[in-house]
């Protein structure tokens, strides 16, 4: 096991039982998946895989593991959805106490553990995603509502290129 400060994106929510229909897996990376290039419909170029978020200040998030209890046996890998939701994912009572969300992509405080519930980086106006075409960019706070659009795989969102 490792502490990590990136997480894969889900999708769009974080909690299917909150948003209803399936959103965890509107993405490309969510436990189990079985996602493959040809399924990215809206094109390796406009998907996200992966984005950071610095561990939760109580190092409670954060934690990638080979062979995780909560997946029997299967590696776990973190995930988010980009409108993240305050779910209590992993059993965490401590985020509960979180306003439910959704979170916006913005800046983050380190001590804030309900920061936790959403994408950030200690950089500055951003963050670093990883894109499905193999790429890594730098992307603006103000790119907030490009987001959605890129975390779907097959959402079929059109995608201004500045953002």
């Amino acid at each position: 096991m490792a502490l990590t400060g990136y997480l894969g994106v889900s999708g769009l929510g974080s909690d299917p039982f909150i948003l209803g229909s399936g959103y965890r897996m509107s993405g490309v990376i969510y436990g189990a998946s079985r996602t493959k290039v040809t399924h990215i419909t809206d094109g390796t170029t406009n998907t996200l895989l992966f984005g950071e978020r610095p561990p939760s200040p109580d190092y409670q998030c954060g934690w990638w593991y080979m062979f995780s209890p909560v997946t029997i046996g299967l590696p776990y890998l973190p995930v988010r959805g980009m409108r993240g939701y305050a779910d209590g994912s992993a059993g965490l009572p401590a985020y509960g106490a979180c306003p439910l969300g959704p979170y916006p992509y913005t800046r983050g405080d380190i001590n804030n553990i309900c920061d936790a519930n959403h994408f950030w980086s200690l950089h500055t106006n951003g963050a670093n995603f990883a894109f499905a075409d193999g790429s890594v960019r730098f992307l603006a706070y103000s790119a907030d509502s490009v987001l959605p659009a890129l975390a779907t795989r097959a959402g079929g969102e059109v995608v201004p290129g500045d953002y």
